[in-house]
């Protein structure tokens, strides 16, 4: 009993461990304030954050050499337009601004690299007054902008002791404004080092996505003939969007000419259908713990979403995302039931089920976290957590679709 004990601790401990390893966060956070930072004496071990009050003028588009600080605003950096107020404007999901960031940094020759995620939804960026890196077109009318995600690492020639970044956002056409995800500052080799690791966590899971998707679909063509694996093939095969042409949007990198409403329709269409896909492969590999009508209300509530989308503007259809993760989260707890059930009936595969719904729940959880704003994004945890699932998923499925065409031949 006691052996039992020290090993259920020591595993605890592991996972401990485990996991505090895979949330340390990819940037240590110096606050910026009223329109600067001092990075003079930071030693850069980690990259830096540029968050905090950076100076803010709304609805101008102002260039390098036009300031006069005596009319500066500050407003958060990173943080949404939408109803927000600065110090002296109320803001919304629908304009341009301007900011304005002095930076000091070490005097000494090492080189240094910016890291910028998407904005919504161009930007254009200025260092010591010289463009460096941009998405889409920034504009102070709807006609004259262009939309566009890519993230993207710049160089940065050491000139000055003191860096002066000028950053212009516009948005027309999503119903959110402004910046959710920081800029990221730091030594040139650990930028390009995140820069691809985050790239290439993405590109091996679209890559495992699809041969999951391939090996299932190949399977049912020509071995089993069950249902579950078809499903599951699709589901694979439309998730891999999800991966690749959403979040770090490593499809946008290697397609910059890929048109943004198109991108934004694919990445909403497979958030919506998605889901659906998921719960009849679950209904075919467990019909008897499964209800036929709430499998085909999520399937009604997926279709009126992606019409939606397809009809609709971006303007419009980005708001349905946060009512559907609402409705998204009542389905999860269903389906915990429904794992939770096979697995007390010893159903075949029902313990890898039920791991993999525990793993899922943390990475669902994790990025409507991050979605909303509330928790900084832990990659590592994320495609672990991916990862986990699918092999726990695969594992599922491989495991009730053998003994399912075991019991075929007998019969």
């Amino acid at each position: 009993m006691k052996s039992s004990r020290n090993s259920l601790s020591s595993r605890f401990h592991r996972s401990f461990i485990l996991i505090a390893i895979f949330t340390i966060p990819f940037g240590a956070s110096s606050q910026v304030s009223r329109g600067r930072i001092d990075l003079s004496k930071e030693d850069f071990v980690q990259n830096v954050e540029l968050t905090g009050d950076w100076e803010f003028y709304w609805n101008k588009l102002i260039k390098p050499g036009g300031f006069d600080r005596r009319f500066a605003d500050y407003y958060q950096f990173p943080a949404l337009w939408n109803d927000g107020f600065s110090v002296t404007d109320s803001l919304s999901n629908i304009g341009c601004a301007t900011y304005r960031l002095l930076l000091d940094i070490p005097d000494h020759t090492e080189d240094y690299a910016l890291y910028l995620e998407d904005y919504y939804c161009s930007y254009r960026l200025y260092v010591d007054g010289e463009p460096v890196a941009s998405n889409g077109q920034v504009a102070l009318r709807k006609e004259d902008y262009r939309a566009e995600w890519r993230p993207q690492v710049v160089d940065l020639p050491q000139k000055e002791k003191t860096l002066e970044l000028v950053l212009q956002i516009a948005n027309y056409d999503h119903s959110k404004g402004g910046a959710r995800q920081t800029i990221r500052f730091g030594l040139k080799d650990k930028i390009y080092t995140q820069f691809r690791s985050l790239w290439n966590q993405a590109a091996v899971l679209t890559v495992f996505l699809i041969l999951l998707a391939v090996f299932f679909l190949v399977r049912f063509g020509f071995i089993s003939l069950d249902m579950a694996s078809f499903y599951f093939s699709l589901f694979c095969i439309v998730y891999s969007y999800r991966i690749a042409g959403a979040d770090l949007y490593i499809l946008h990198s290697l397609l910059p000419d890929f048109p943004w409403n198109v991108g934004v329709t694919l990445e909403y269409c497979t958030l919506f259908i998605s889901p659906f896909l998921f719960a009849k492969y679950i209904e075919a590999m467990y019909p008897d713990e499964t209800h036929s009508w709430v499998i085909n209300s999520l399937g009604i509530i997926g279709a009126v979403f992606t019409i939606v989308t397809i009809v609709t503007t971006p303007l419009f259809f980005t708001t349905l995302i946060e009512p559907f993760l609402i409705i998204l989260l009542g389905y999860f707890f269903y389906g915990l039931t429904v794992f939770l059930a096979a697995f007390l009936k010893k159903r075949d595969g029902s313990l890898y089920g039920i791991l993999s719904v525990a793993v899922a729940f943390g990475v669902f959880s994790h990025l409507v976290f991050v979605y909303l704003g509330w928790l900084p994004r832990l990659t590592y945890l994320s495609f672990v957590g991916y990862i986990v699932f699918l092999i726990l998923q695969s594992l599922q499925l491989y495991t009730y679709s053998r003994k399912n065409q075991l019991f075929r031949d007998l019969v």
